[in-house]
């Protein structure tokens, strides 16, 4: 099916005979498999997730999905169903969130290098810093402040 016209067909059918439908997250197992509530089941359904583009989809308890139902205890989810500008999602636990420190010290002896690349940033121990990289940009909002004694350009 490349066309989402294509399963008007199936969701025209009656709902008892229909093999798509619209679920409720219940969960997500620790195999990435994830735990479906459908209307008119007494049990829930195991899904798995399609990702055609390959990203990674992510979904918790609650969220509208719809199903397509392979068999009696599995199924496949469609997709998320909601707004376009749905509500972004953490990539950790809020709680664990909560607990991390409001500020990061990154302390050394010597240099701290963070290198991505052909991009390399050096806090040197002597109070230098040196960025190398093949184009540098910076946005601020407000003012951009140089205070030095020197400035060289080129």
């Amino acid at each position: 099916m490349s066309n989402p016209f294509d399963l008007a067909p199936w969701l025209s059918q009656p709902a008892a005979s229909s093999a798509i439908a619209r679920g409720e997250v219940v969960s997500v197992d620790e195999d990435g498999m994830v735990q479906v509530a459908m209307p008119g089941l007494a049990h829930g359904l195991r899904c798995q997730v399609l990702n055609p583009d390959g990203a990674g989809v992510t979904f918790s308890g609650g969220d509208a999905v719809l199903v397509w139902r392979d068999s009696e205890d599995s199924g496949v989810i469609l997709g998320g169903i909601g707004p376009v500008t749905a509500r972004a999602r953490s990539v950790v636990d809020p709680a664990e969130w909560a607990g991390r420190p409001e500020t990061l010290v990154l302390e050394a002896k010597g240099d701290i290098v963070l290198r991505n690349g052909q991009s390399r940033i050096r806090l040197g121990a002597q109070g230098d810093v040196e960025i190398v990289c093949n184009s540098f940009a910076t946005r601020s909002q407000k003012l951009l402040r140089l205070l030095s004694p020197l400035i060289k350009l080129n």
